[in-house]
């Protein structure tokens, strides 16, 4: 079955309520990274990724630092395994 997502691309000020929950549950509740550490006040320089379901949901995010580094990789747990991308 294919999945398809909507990726949405904006800076820290556009998408940061929705990126900054999903790294919440991902990073600090689930792999317990400490607070400090994930909020290392880069997001406002960086570009920033949301992947959205059919409905709207956000699943995931990442953000693109200006070396061109991606991090902050996260995908909710109900979305892992769900969809794969491909070219």
């Amino acid at each position: 079955m294919t999945h398809t997502l909507e990726i949405r691309e904006g800076d820290w000020s556009e998408l940061g309520d929705i990126a900054g929950e999903i790294r919440r549950v991902v990073f600090i509740e689930e792999q317990q990274v400490p607070e400090d550490e994930e909020w290392d006040g880069r997001d406002d320089e960086c570009r920033h990724f949301l992947a959205l379901d059919a409905a709207g949901k956000a699943l995931g995010t990442a953000r693109l630092l200006p070396d061109g580094h991606i991090g902050r990789v996260a995908v909710l747990e109900e979305a892992r395994g769900r969809v794969s991308a491909s070219p």
